[in-house]
């Protein structure tokens, strides 16, 4: 609901590292369409958005994935889109124009400087929220459902969501049938490669989790 129409580039003018909280006049624009409608976002959890979401009849879907391999998709996205940033990188990435030029170990220090806390808030919330009832979302595994194929999630999503064979078939169509979704928006990067991430970058990362070790394996 953020942006539901970009005839702007919305990444170069900085909206891309605001926050994804809902434009309630979006969304009430958006309720009145007949078909209904599908928005991205990147939010934590919280009693407001629980709340919104029961008021307006939103149907929350989360993708789970692992948060090592998430750090080097992200490495991979920024490195393949900084070539068409013309000094625009910090706007649009939240980084410094040298990211491309560090080794590896440095880029992904420099992407938990700008994104861990985020990330600990996105699980730690989203967590928090369904152990306390306040939203049932619909779940997806990065590595089960969408790294390794499309027809269990196909079938899932159908039985949800669609409510005629025709919305069925339809989202087969969408997710390729069972195949490897190459034309479905995901960063499909492979899933493990998080194991790269070692030394002081990896202990961040499990010392900021080891905090809240209470409500949670955060092991996987």
């Amino acid at each position: 609901i953020m942006l539901l129409a970009r005839a702007y580039d919305y990444a170069a003018l900085g909206a891309a590292i605001r926050a994804h909280e809902i434009d309630e006049l979006a969304l009430l624009s958006a309720c009145c369409r007949p078909d209904g409608f599908l928005a991205h976002h990147h939010m934590p959890a919280s009693p407001f958005l629980a709340t919104q979401a029961a008021l307006y009849g939103l149907d929350v879907i989360l993708i789970r994935r692992n948060i090592f391999d998430m750090l080097v998709s992200l490495d991979d996205f920024t490195l393949k889109h900084l070539a068409d940033a013309t000094g625009t990188e910090t706007f649009e990435f939240g980084i410094a124009g040298n990211y491309a030029s560090l080794d590896f170990e440095k880029r992904i220090a420099r992407l938990l400087d700008r994104n861990l806390s985020f990330y600990l808030n996105y699980y730690i919330s989203w967590t928090l929220a369904v152990q306390q009832g306040l939203i049932r979302p619909f779940w997806i595994s990065y590595e089960d459902e969408i790294s390794g194929g499309a027809r269990a999630l196909s079938d899932r999503i159908a039985d949800t969501f669609a409510r005629s064979d025709e919305e069925a078939g339809r989202i087969a169509v969408a997710l390729g049938e069972g195949g490897r979704m190459e034309h479905v928006h995901f960063n499909k990067g492979v899933a493990g490669r998080g194991k790269a991430i070692a030394g002081r970058n990896r202990e961040r990362v499990l010392e900021a989790f080891a905090d809240f070790s209470e409500l949670a394996d955060w092991s996987d």
